[in-house]
């Protein structure tokens, strides 16, 4: 869990990103297409971090 200004973040284990609060600056929106794929996350006062894991194409073709 990450707490931000009046907004707060939770990551499960499977790399979904949950969030809630004050939305007033788009702060507690999370972009669908990331989803499942967090390994971080950070919460600021008006925006978050997230870090997440992005395959490698050239390990993929092995």
């Amino acid at each position: 869990m990450s707490a931000g200004g009046f907004h707060s973040l939770a990551l499960t284990k499977d790399g979904k990103v949950y969030a809630w609060g004050r939305n007033d600056f788009g702060q507690a929106n999370v972009v669908q297409e990331i989803q499942g794929k967090v390994k971080s996350i950070s919460a600021g006062s008006r925006q978050n971090i997230a870090v997440i894991q992005v395959s490698d194409p050239k390990k993929d073709d092995r």
